[in-house]
Parts: structure tokens; C-alpha cells; sequence
């Protein structure tokens, strides 16, 4: 996925230009972006300029387009993905999902255009089940490329998961290869994600292990776990 497009001003991509029918696409972010900011500006600065590099070489090599952005911050969309993740990026881990749809288009301010729709939809819930690090597929995309994957590249099956808002789940399959992470938690599915109101600690726990083992067995046969005893 290399060649130069320095020259080429992305943003001045028009509708004309968009491919339309059936169309793969590729949508990725930073895992955990705005604390790494925070914590290393520097370090992110030149990893978003690698990166950024990075999808300009993919996209002449593929002969793919990057739409208007898309004001999800450091996401992008483009049609195509597995250097992207073999791409020294540190701090930088990108969770990306690939999907082929039907994609409709959206007219903007001075012709720009972009995509939306159940296609593009889709593939952003499907990246969000992802982490760090981890490039996830369609089923649709997964048969299609089955055949013509990358050197060394082979899928792994992780099953069939729901995506948020919408009525069916997906099967999900993972790109993998030798020169990547292959092993990840599971996917972040509404069921692995545990949501409450409570602050996050600020602190590590100091000399608490045999307690923290109680608590994690206390948590594994029971949805709700009551903590009582002094601070500190």
C-alpha cells in the first residue's frame, strides 16, 4: 500500500470522484486519542503525521478515496487496510473496521461529498467493537476477500456479535498476521462493556491483592458486589 500523493489535496475531493454502487470501506481511530494528547502531545504530533503519510501512500497504491472528514476527529474513511497496522505509529493504536456496502452519498458545502447510510453506519459500529491494535471485517468483506488476502494475512472467525442501533448481528472476522497482535480481549460488545457512574480511581490499590482476588471472585457469580469498611 505505497506510493507518493503528497501533491494531492484530499480535501478537494468532490462527488464526481466518490465511487458509488457497491464500495468497501475502511474506518479507523485512535484508541484512547484525547489522553494521549493530553500525556503526549509530542509524540502524538508526529505519529498523526506518520499516519497521515501512511494513508496517502495506501490510497495511491490501491487507487482508493478519502472522503471529506467525517468530524469524528482522528477517523477516517478510505477504501482499504493491513499496512496501516504494520505502520510504526507508537503511541498510536488504530481500531479499524472494514465493511462492503451499498453507499449512498452526501452533498456539502461546495460540492464536497460524503458517504451515509446503513453502509458506512455499519462500519463504524463494527470498528467500535474493535481494540487497539485490531482490524475486524464484515462477513460480507470476509468473502469477498478470502481469496486474494494480503501475504502471510489469514482471518480469524470471532463469531457473530450485535452492533448498536441496529436489528441483526454481524459476524465479525479478524485480520490477522505474523507481523501483528493477533490475541485481543473480547470484543467490545455492549455485553463486555460494563457501564456505571461511578469516577474512575486515581490511584493504584497498594498491599489489597488478597482482597482485590476476593472481589473478583465475589463479581464473578453475582452482577452486583457491595464494598463496606474504612478509607484507606
Amino acid at each position: 500500500m505505497l506510493a507518493n500523493m503528497s501533491e494531492i489535496d484530499w480535501s478537494a475531493v468532490g462527488m464526481s470522484e466518490l465511487p458509488t454502487g457497491t464500495v468497501t470501506l475502511l474506518l479507523a481511530d485512535v484508541e484512547g486519542s484525547t489522553r494521549l494528547w493530553e500525556t503526549h502531545p509530542d509524540e502524538m504530533a508526529a505519529a498523526i503525521t506518520r499516519l497521515d503519510q501512511t494513508i496517502c501512500k495506501a490510497i495511491a497504491a490501491h487507487d482508493g478515496v478519502r472522503p471529506v472528514e467525517q468530524g469524528e476527529g482522528d477517523s477516517f474513511v478510505i477504501a482499504f487496510a493491513l499496512q496501516l497496522q504494520r505502520t510504526p505509529l507508537a503511541p498510536i493504536r488504530l481500531r479499524i473496521g472494514v465493511h462492503t456496502g451499498e453507499v449512498r452519498l452526501r452533498s456539502q458545502t461546495g460540492g464536497e461529498g460524503n458517504y451515509v447510510g446503513p453502509a458506512i453506519n455499519r462500519t463504524a459500529w463494527l470498528r467500535d467493537l474493535a481494540h487497539g491494535g485490531q482490524t475486524v471485517l464484515s462477513g460480507t468483506t470476509s468473502d469477498l476477500v478470502i481469496d486474494q488476502l494480503p501475504a502471510d494475512a489469514w482471518l480469524s472467525d470471532l463469531g457473530s456479535h450485535p452492533l448498536r442501533d441496529l436489528p441483526r448481528p454481524e459476524r465479525v472476522v479478524q485480520l490477522c498476521h505474523p507481523d501483528l497482535c493477533n490475541d485481543f480481549p473480547p470484543l467490545r460488545t455492549p455485553e463486555t462493556i460494563a457501564t456505571h457512574n461511578l469516577p474512575v480511581h486515581l490511584t493504584n490499590f497498594v498491599g489489597r491483592q488478597p482482597e482485590i482476588a476476593s472481589l473478583r471472585e465475589a463479581l464473578a457469580g453475582s452482577r452486583l458486589v457491595t464494598l463496606i469498611g474504612r478509607v484507606g
